[in-house]
């Protein structure tokens, strides 16, 4: 029994409208599958487990966080699409992303013995904030702003994808003015601690700024190596970050990098950079100071490092595409009608009805028309017979050829009705008792028939013969 098998839905179900192909990963609260939806768009479906599905209050936060994130539309956040429920367990279709998480990153980097660069640390921080401000400027079809807070930036919230573009994801715990699910049920803290603020740890009043200082430890971590606030426990960390001690400063770094991530942690939220488009501001200009870096350089360091991985999660993605379009052509087989778009298979008892009726009807065609040269034949007979009665003789220039063309008719005034003598062209030689005007080549002297219509008059007849017998010897 595998992982998925638990959750109720198998490759080839539906959630909603969207398709389920493969699964892609479990979390303490959701399984997360691969989906398709009916245009061929590839989406991710956040199906939420059996036992949370059954609580009221975690079924609000659940629609709320599909209500909030449905609002922020950005190239750095992954979109929301929509919200459903199958069988009572919810799921929301959210926007794929063919790429991998950025704490995956800084840790196949710190195996190969390497460090995210600065710059593109850097460049990803700022495209971080990008997305962090059109979430925190989200409004709502009144044109009203939502006071939306992410509350959960950290680096498995933050996806790569291979073009080296930034996606924020998880709004699940993210929070709104007019959010119905603020807190937990146990009136707990949400969020990983190590990457809160003080005031969101104390369970104060929060802002935007919570996030702010969030990127600033993001930040930090892909620089150093390490958290700025790390203890040995969860508890620790906690500790260390109510105390008010400032982080280490970061060494090694420009001293326009130094300055924006100390500021980014300052204690008091009025230190710090009042917006994400604020600090992200100053990022673009640190970035200026170490050489710049661009998504192809962010790119270009996820392949080196993630490369292998990449390509094993698209080889996942072609087979499930794969098996879904097997079920697919399988399924309207059996409803016999074609997959759109594709060439239609004969299923095997197709294969045993359907080739040898069409066998049978050539056969009848190839019978028939050998049956109207011989009607045609016998018809013609009497004629040639009555000539050969009336003593005509065959003389030059009155060669005709009696077979079964389709430019015959076009030989005008010198066509007899003689007919031939077998159904494959052989020439009958019979004179016409009208006159016939003698042909004359350019001395004025009487030109022998061509050689040329009678080659092609043989060979008209035995291809049309033949075709008849080939059609029912195929048959």
């Amino acid at each position: 029994m595998t992982w998925f098998s638990c959750s109720g839905i198998q490759p080839g179900d539906l959630l909603g409208r969207y398709e389920v192909l493969a699964p892609l990963a479990e979390g303490g609260m959701a399984i997360v599958w691969l989906g398709r939806a009916a245009d061929g768009r590839l989406v991710a479906l956040k199906q939420v487990k059996a036992h949370l599905a059954e609580d009221d209050h975690f079924q609000r936060m659940f629609a709320d966080e599909a209500r909030i994130a449905s609002r922020v539309v950005h190239p750095n956040v992954a979109h929301t699409l929509a919200v459903g429920a199958r069988d009572e367990q919810l799921f929301l279709a959210i926007e794929y992303v063919d790429g991998e998480s950025l704490s995956r990153l800084r840790r196949a980097a710190a195996r190969a013995g390497e460090r995210v660069p600065v710059s593109i640390a850097l460049r990803i921080a700022a495209d971080l904030c990008a997305g962090l401000h059109a979430a925190h400027e989200a409004r709502d079809d009144q044109h009203r702003w939502l006071g939306v807070v992410h509350r959960d930036v950290s680096p498995q919230n933050v996806l790569l994808t291979a073009s080296g573009a930034v996606k924020l994801i998880d709004f699940g715990i993210a929070r709104a003015e007019a959010r119905s699910a603020a807190t937990t049920a146990d009136g707990h803290f949400k969020g990983k601690a190590p990457y809160m603020a003080p005031e969101q740890l104390a369970g104060a009043a929060i802002d935007r700024r919570v996030d702010v200082w969030a990127v600033g430890v993001v930040l930090y971590e892909l620089i150093a190596g390490r958290l700025p606030f790390e203890g040995d426990s969860q508890e620790e960390t906690m500790a260390i970050l109510a105390s008010g001690r400032p982080a280490a400063p970061l060494r090694g770094v420009p001293e326009g990098v130094r300055r924006t991530v100390r500021r980014a942690l300052s204690h008091e939220p009025g230190e710090r950079f009042a917006t994400a488009a604020e600090l992200g501001q100053a990022l673009e200009e640190a970035l200026a100071d170490v050489g710049g870096s661009t998504a192809s350089d962010v790119a270009a360091f996820v392949e080196r490092h993630l490369g292998d991985r990449l390509a094993q999660r698209r080889h996942t993605v072609a087979v499930a595409i794969e098996r879904a379009t097997i079920r697919a052509r399988r399924a309207h087989v059996a409803l016999r009608t074609p997959v759109p778009g594709e060439h239609h298979t004969l299923s095997p008892v197709e294969a045993t009805t359907k080739a040898p009726r069409a066998r049978r009807d050539l056969g009848r065609v190839g019978l028939v028309f050998l049956l109207g040269l011989g009607a045609r034949r016998r018809r013609e007979r009497p004629l040639a017979g009555r000539a050969r009665r009336l003593g005509v003789g065959a003389g030059r220039g009155d060669v005709l050829l009696a077979r079964r063309a389709p430019h015959a008719a076009a030989l005008g005034d010198r066509v007899s009705r003689a007919s031939a003598r077998s159904a494959v062209g052989v020439p009958v030689h019979v004179r016409d008792p009208r006159p016939v005007p003698a042909r004359q080549d350019s001395t004025g002297a009487r030109a022998s028939p061509s050689p040329v219509g009678r080659r092609r008059g043989a060979r008209d007849g035995v291809i049309l013969s033949g075709l008849g017998w080939y059609a029912i010897v195929v048959a």
